[in-house]
């Protein structure tokens, strides 16, 4: 018997945790799970899960700031009313914890539990803000440092279950497709090259990565940054770029923007960077890795989960430059360390941050929620292998 999960998610453009659920939705379609993806916009990635066998359904998810969206959610029930009927939907699983009350009442409307996924650190203000202690019957937290903040945060840890995010390994390019790759991006085949994928906001660090480079360029002038990602705020970009400028290092910075398959990027870099003040379980991290690159991150939130210090990249503390150059210039420098911390990270997500992985712990863990309820037909027989325990933190 198939478990049908409602998606909700809503956000304009696509990042780390818009991919994490389109790739959950995909791949969980195979554990006997049938997902309804919300989705905002008629686009590319809506055409995409439909090819998929995603069943997707365009609407606007009104936003939640403090009851803000209240009015407004009788019509958005009612547009939902219109594609599906209540009866049709098992759980209904909150993709951005930001929507856990629209979630909640989508659940009180179809009658069946609400799940919601936290994809970063969040404190008691967010927590309360956002109401999960009683929009969620249970939060999947993607690493072990976001389900204790939550903890911290007042929440029962019964109510919590990890779940690391998973991503498909791709087999890397060779030689010559890599030189083709790197003049693609106007880049010399020996120069050394540092990447960070991101929107570009403040808490990602761009600060700490240009004032950097700016220090690396003394030791290593051919130093180039391939910078990938929108720019939310537009006086925010023309910051970093006047800082550049004002550095003398804005030849040494490549912005390419918003890329829709960063996969070849990350395999003509040298390094992969993230200089993060906050963060969950990053999937630009997971890429990197994946892509066979050594990792140079901060060790604030699930980073540390990913990034072994000195086995497959090297953790710095957050806002400091200095030390976030001497640790990019270590790995420039000692080249046979380096490869060995891209493909000890390689290993890593093969065999920890699988898509398949993700997909069969999620999908137990709706059995597990679903077979509580009174009067509910079992879904234990659901998943490939049988059931499996999932201990909450």
């Amino acid at each position: 018997m198939s478990v049908r999960v409602l998606y909700l998610h809503d956000s304009k453009r696509i990042g780390g945790a818009e991919r994490a659920l389109l790739t959950l939705a995909t791949s969980i379609k195979q554990m006997a799970v049938e997902p309804l993806v919300v989705w905002r916009l008629a686009d590319d990635t809506a055409q995409w899960l439909r090819s998929g066998g995603v069943r997707v359904l365009q609407a606007n998810i009104p936003p939640w700031c403090h009851g803000f969206a209240q009015p407004f959610l009788p019509f958005f029930l009612r547009r939902l009313g219109r594609s599906i009927k209540p009866e049709e939907i098992d759980l209904v699983h909150v993709n951005n914890y930001r929507l856990a009350p629209i979630g909640r009442a989508v659940a009180r409307w179809a009658g069946v539990p609400c799940i919601c996924h936290v994809r970063e650190t969040i404190g008691p203000g967010k927590i309360e803000q956002y109401r999960l202690a009683s929009s969620a019957d249970s939060l999947i937290a993607v690493a072990e440092a976001v389900g204790q903040a939550l903890v911290h945060g007042g929440l029962p840890s019964d109510r919590i279950t990890v779940i690391r995010s998973g991503i498909a390994m791709l087999d890397p390019p060779t030689r010559t497709e890599r030189a083709a790759l790197r003049s693609r991006l106007g880049i010399a085949a020996e120069a050394p090259v540092l990447g960070i994928v991101g929107h570009i906001l403040r808490h990602k660090g761009y600060d700490d990565l240009i004032h950097a480079i700016a220090l690396i360029r003394e030791k290593a002038p051919a130093i180039l940054c391939v910078i990938v990602g929108g720019a939310p705020r537009a006086r925010y970009l023309h910051k970093l770029r006047q800082l550049a400028k004002d550095l003398r290092i804005e030849s040494r910075l490549i912005w390419v923007g918003v890329q829709q398959d960063v996969a070849p990027i990350l395999h003509a870099i040298d390094l992969f960077v993230l200089p993060s003040h906050t963060e969950g379980l990053p999937i630009t991290i997971l890429e990197a890795m994946a892509a066979g690159q050594p990792v140079v991150a901060t060790t604030v939130g699930g980073i540390p989960e990913l990034v072994r210090h000195g086995e497959t990249g090297l953790l710095v503390p957050p806002k400091d430059p200095q030390r976030l150059a001497e640790a990019i210039l270590a790995l420039l420098h000692g080249q046979t360390s380096a490869r060995a911390m891209g493909t000890a990270g390689r290993a890593l997500v093969a065999t920890s941050f699988t898509v398949e992985g993700e997909a069969r712990e999620t999908a137990l863990l709706y059995q597990r929620i679903l077979n509580a309820r009174p009067g509910r037909d079992s879904f234990k027989e659901t998943t490939p292998g049988g059931p499996q325990a999932i201990t909450p933190i």
